[in-house]
């Protein structure tokens, strides 16, 4: 009585902060927006972190609320360099946490010996910031890696057990499909939380709170993978109905991104979450029938033949994918040149001395995160983070198809599937910093450590 009595009040309190947080934010929105938004976003992530101490899977969900805010969560500069919210929520997370292991509440994470090599990537990166030209910009970038790979072990440290990584896992897919409606109203020009990104060729390309609607339609597209493999492993019709709608929210959103990657991504991550999630046989061959008639339907009624032909068909002649080949063959000569990285971060800066002239430039920015590693970061670096990701796809594989328990193979599969979606953009952008990529193998790698687990164990 009393724990229910405590859980209660827990809840109400962060009831009336969440609600405080909401009037703060509209209140400033009408005097001062940019300020407003970020201080009333930074209360009430301030009020799930604190809730997080009697559930600490919320420091994920925390995380990844901050990280979906992409510009918009810039809320102060340092030395010339932005500070995040994601950053601050990170740190915030980081510290709880830590503190959670040193009370003796949690335990420090167990990941599989090959994942510690993410902290080879990381020495990479720092042992190449005295040759940055940009030594500032090298400093904020190592510091944007760093946040970025560590929260793979506060998922791992958190996450352990299913209803945890199912509260993540379940919280990104409601994240990317609120977004993925926002999505909706900015292509159609109803609503925008940015200045529209509109091009003449093809119009108006959502991005919501994101930098590039390429990037943010793989976030997209990652969500709408998870969401497909929770959803076809639900049982109970109204979190089915749920998961479904979230499913489609966060793909027609992606659709209004126009991100050719996202597509790819989203094709081969609900494929992954078909073939892997456990399921019967009849629902499988009924989910990959719906998915060829919506590919279908996609290129033949949604978008236009001429975008089609230019972007997708025609693509070997596209210029786009021309520059990135051209890009590529700069990114070898740099990697011949620095062995050991140009600094993280420093790309551009290094790339001027190596551009192919066929190249714009205005268009130096990587779009490889092997390739952007490799130079920036070195051969350390980029051993790091092929060798961690090889982990995590054979760690998280074995889990969905090997695991005794169902459920841990349902999560299993979600989190290989979001994963392969985004594994599949990072051939074409830079993803070594995305929050998102690196959530998604922190989740497989805790849905594998499960398989360790005993029911029993994990119900008391």
């Amino acid at each position: 009585m009393l724990a229910d009595s405590a859980g209660a009040q827990s809840l109400r309190a962060t009831l009336a902060w969440a609600g405080a947080s909401v009037a703060l934010a509209l209140l400033f929105v009408l005097v001062a927006p940019k300020a407003g938004f970020a201080l009333g976003a930074l209360l009430a992530l301030l009020g799930l972190t604190a809730w997080s101490l009697r559930r600490p899977e919320l420091l994920v969900v925390g995380c990844l609320a901050a990280a979906m805010l992409g510009n918009l969560g810039q809320v102060l500069k340092v030395g010339g360099g932005p500070i995040t919210l994601y950053q601050a929520v990170f740190a915030a997370a980081l510290g709880i946490y830590l503190w959670l292991v040193v009370a003796g509440r949690e335990r420090l994470p167990r990941a599989p010996a090959g994942l510690w090599l993410l902290l080879l990537l990381l020495a990479g990166a720092f042992a190449a910031l005295p040759v940055a030209q940009d030594l500032r910009g090298g400093a904020i970038a190592f510091v944007s890696l760093t946040s970025s790979v560590l929260l793979v072990f506060v998922v791992i440290g958190v996450c352990t057990t299913c209803t945890r990584l199912r509260t993540a896992l379940l919280a990104f897919v409601l994240l990317t499909a609120a977004f993925g409606l926002l999505a909706v109203l900015e292509r159609f020009k109803i609503f925008s939380l940015q200045p529209y990104y509109e091009t003449f060729y093809d119009g108006v390309r959502a991005r919501v709170t994101f930098k590039d609607p390429n990037i943010f339609g793989g976030v997209l597209a990652a969500g709408a993978a998870v969401g497909i493999a929770l959803g076809a492993a639900e049982r109970r019709l109204r979190r089915a109905l749920l998961l479904w709608g979230a499913s489609a929210a966060a793909a027609a959103g992606v659709v209004m991104t126009l991100s050719r990657g996202a597509f790819l991504g989203l094709f081969v991550g609900a494929l992954i979450a078909v073939v892997a999630t456990p399921m019967r046989p009849a629902r499988r061959l009924s989910l990959i029938a719906a998915g060829a008639l919506s590919v279908a339907a996609l290129f033949l009624v949604v978008l236009d033949p001429s975008w089609v032909a230019s972007k997708v068909t025609g693509i070997t002649s596209n210029s786009s994918a021309l520059y990135r080949i051209y890009l590529g063959r700069s990114a070898i000569r740099m990697f011949e040149a620095h062995p050991f990285g140009v600094g993280p971060g420093n790309w551009q800066s290094a790339i001027l001395a190596y551009r192919d002239t066929r190249v714009p430039a205005s268009l130096l920015a990587s779009h490889t995160t092997y390739l952007t590693v490799l130079v920036e970061t070195g051969i350390l670096g980029f051993v790091g983070i092929v060798g961690a990701l090889l982990v995590y796809g054979w760690v998280t594989a074995k889990a969905a198809f090997l695991a005794v328990r169902r459920e841990v193979r349902e999560l299993a599969a979600a989190a290989l599937a979001g994963g392969a979606v985004l594994l599949v953009q990072s051939l074409t952008y830079s993803l070594e910093t995305s929050k998102f990529l690196w959530f998604m193998v922190g989740a497989g790698v805790a849905a594998a450590a499960l398989t360790r687990v005993p029911e029993s164990e994990e119900a008391s």
